[in-house]
């Protein structure tokens, strides 16, 4: 009871070695009053190192869901160009 779980898929960065997801609401996910609290990890975004699945950043959409708002799609990863130049968002 409470879980948020990852039923959108992943996106990779076989290159940096990072992973990325987005969670749906914790259970039971339209009424929140038996999880007290934000409920930290669900509805957000994160991303982890993929060898041992070390959080480096997240972003929660939603606190304390009460309206079944998950994260339904995996986050896309782009390398914008900008006059020039190219940036890239979590540089090592």
């Amino acid at each position: 009871m409470g879980g948020a779980n990852c039923w959108g898929g992943m996106t990779l960065d076989r290159q940096r070695g990072l992973v990325f997801a987005g969670t749906g609401s914790p259970s039971y996910d339209h009424w929140g009053g038996n999880r007290a609290g934000q409920n930290l990890f669900g509805n957000l975004r994160a991303g982890a190192q993929g060898g041992h699945g070390r959080r480096l950043w997240h972003f929660q959409v939603v606190h304390h869901d009460l309206w079944d708002y998950d994260i339904p799609c995996p986050p896309n990863l782009v390398t914008v160009k900008h006059g020039g130049e190219q940036w890239m968002p979590l540089r090592k």
